[in-house]
């Protein structure tokens, strides 16, 4: 019989997998120009931009977007770094 090997799944860089879940995504808002108006990181695109419409008032970018990119999933940390 074979002995029975232990593979254990860590990054190269250490971190476990639990931080390397693809769940959040970057977006970029842009005027009808394409000039970039704003970005963000969210796990749920679609509740974030609602979010920003409720609080437009303190958000004066909002009443001039036009169109959101989003890119993703990606980990939280390579979300961030973009």
């Amino acid at each position: 019989m074979s002995e029975l090997q232990l593979v254990v799944a860590v990054t190269p860089s250490g971190r476990r997998w639990r931080e390397m879940e693809r769940t959040h995504f970057v977006y970029r808002v842009f005027d009808e120009f394409g000039q970039l108006l704003y970005v963000g990181c969210t796990k749920d695109l679609t509740r974030r931009l609602k979010q920003h419409k409720v609080d437009s008032c303190k958000k004066p970018w909002v009443g001039y977007a036009h169109h959101v990119s989003a890119r993703g999933p990606f980990c939280k940390r390579d979300a961030l770094d973009l």
